[in-house]
């Protein structure tokens, strides 16, 4: 019986794909022996590996690439550089009828216990010096904190990672992103996760626009969406981004750029058809799911209300498949950036979700530094990465600041000296006058202290003591001052405008407390929601200015 006929007779009865699909297979082996059960997956279907490490996989080459989850208790071969997880593999050819045969390699390691780094929005793009702070900031503060671990550590990286804005007139782009990891010697494993600017503005609207600018990520980075196992986390990479690039006629763009770059924030249905398959294959779902993506599904509202994502899905209803399809796990710990500062929300009707939006590690696209001297985002979080602390099903987290001066997890200002600033310095007034929007602190109230607890959690304390006396905490909406002072107000004496937008934005992680002194030193204390305490003494008059 030839071929031909066979395949034809299977199709008839419904058993293979025939011409739309080829057969890709391997091994995934550890010390030269087969490892059973591993989940191998081309983006839509997935298979497991036999008790002797074998996979075959009917695939139509779609997404032109094969990965495998890896599981529990091992680490991934490295790719071309040791920070690059070897989980996956391009196809060699788009040709549907070819068989192609994918080996891995995987390496067993005592993981029960480990570090997750979570860093998001880095932005690189060849501007504002952003090469230079990246390998003399943060390089030596990520593997300085890897260097003092005694338990292994890996890294996500939750979208923008580059800057489609300048792929075309900085000639910097994912391939040079992956050159420039390969260059400092990225110290972990690391997972990247796609944004809104890591597709490729030169791709035109059309029925395939999101699958073609997201090619070079594809190609240079990772897989669009994927998972992994460390100790007893389960951890997923979604991809939220349907790339648009919609042509404006009455706009010019720059080289390159062939529309408004602009995007929406969602899931496709075909993957959250692989979400499902791929966490049917999680048995136990009392162990941590990890969901890292990079627009957010969930934000907290400035009236102190959680509200689904508006623009997750084009029915509004993204963020609620998404919980749907998580919905008999204990743990589900959301990981997301794009915003530039730092929330939390628990999910609205679904107590098992929580969810951590991650302040940008470039601040606000490395400007604030070169500004006015302090990385500082748009909330007045400092240029930071998280580390989720894992022992089996148990975890902590916790913000780890870049500079020495950003490591406590809040800052504290005596308000008298802030609100003579406002009310006397001819720069914030005009400033304030100008931008009515902004918070105006010459009309604060004498004698209170305010602190931004830049990653407060709903089940942190902040106490505020003055003579051992505690005092009344109220929590506010409003802007950082410290965030004022390091760029629009700088902006602002030179150039008579300030930046808007992202520059500045109001958050609701600020709180403040009358003293009934305006001399006597007040203690802050913060105890984090997982039991950490960190304590800081204010002596007033304290002082203003962005070395403080």
């Amino acid at each position: 019986m030839t071929k031909a006929i066979l395949l034809s007779l299977l199709a008839a009865i419904g058993s293979v794909h025939a011409l739309d699909a080829a057969v890709v297979s391997g091994t995934i082996k550890s010390n030269g022996k087969g490892v059973a059960g591993v989940p191998v997956s081309d983006g839509y279907n997935i298979v497991t590996t036999d008790k002797k490490g074998r996979y075959k996989l009917d695939t139509d080459k779609r997404l032109g690439y094969v990965f495998y989850t890896l599981p529990s208790g091992y680490e991934p071969a490295r790719g071309e550089a040791a920070h690059e997880p070897a989980i996956w593999a391009h196809l060699d050819t788009a040709d549907k009828d070819a068989a192609e045969t994918h080996n891995f390699e995987i390496v067993p390691v005592d993981n029960k216990k480990f570090d997750l780094v979570v860093v998001t929005d880095i932005h690189l793009a060849n501007r504002a010096d952003d090469l230079e702070q990246f390998r003399t900031g943060f390089m030596p503060r990520i593997k300085e904190y890897v260097a003092a671990s005694d338990v292994p550590v890996y890294t996500v990286a939750l979208g923008d990672l580059s800057w489609d804005r300048y792929w075309y007139t900085n000639e910097y782009g994912p391939a040079d992103f992956t050159a420039t990891m390969r260059e400092v010697e990225y110290p972990t494993l690391f997972f990247p996760v796609t944004g809104n600017h890591d597709n490729d503005p030169a791709v035109p609207n059309g029925p395939d626009t999101d699958y073609l600018a997201s090619a070079p990520f594809r190609e240079h980075m990772a897989p669009s969406y994927y998972s992994f196992n460390l100790g007893d986390a389960h951890v997923v990479v979604l991809d939220d981004i349907v790339y648009k690039n919609e042509f404006n006629p009455d706009r010019k763009y720059a080289k390159g750029i062939v529309g408004n770059r602009n995007y929406a924030g969602a899931i496709t249905d075909e993957q959250l058809e692989w979400l499902r398959r791929d966490l049917a294959l999680v048995k136990d779902k009392s162990k941590p799911l990890v969901i890292c993506a990079h627009i957010p599904f969930w934000r907290l509202t400035f009236d102190g209300n959680f509200t689904t994502y508006a623009s997750q899905g084009k029915d509004g209803k993204g963020s609620e498949k998404l919980a749907e399809a998580v919905k008999d796990f204990d743990k589900v710990r959301v990981l997301t950036g794009h915003t530039h500062f730092n929330t939390h929300a628990i999910a609205p009707g679904h107590p098992n979700i929580h969810e951590d939006n991650v302040s940008a590690l470039c601040c606000i696209f490395w400007n604030t530094k070169a500004v006015g001297g302090r990385d500082i985002c748009s909330d007045g979080s400092p240029s930071a990465f998280k580390v989720y602390s894992f022992d089996g099903k148990n975890f902590t987290a916790k913000m780890e600041g870049v500079a020495e001066c950003d490591r406590k997890p809040f800052r504290v200002y005596d308000m008298n000296t802030v609100k003579s600033t406002y009310a006397n310095d001819s720069a914030y007034v005009a400033y304030i006058e100008k931008y009515p929007a902004r918070t105006d602190y010459s009309k604060f109230d004498d004698n209170m202290v305010l602190v931004n607890v830049f990653d407060y959690e709903p089940d942190g304390k902040l106490t505020i003591t003055e003579n051992g006396v505690e005092l009344p905490v109220t929590r506010l909406t409003a802007d950082d001052p410290m965030q004022i002072a390091a760029y629009p107000i700088p902006m602002f004496r030179q150039l008579g405008k300030a930046p808007v937008s992202d520059a500045v934005r109001v958050n609701n992680h600020m709180f403040a407390a009358p003293a009934a002194t305006a001399d006597k030193p007040v203690t802050v204390t913060y105890t984090d929601a997982y039991g950490r305490t960190t304590s800081y003494v204010l002596n007033r008059p304290g002082r203003f200015d962005t070395e403080m």
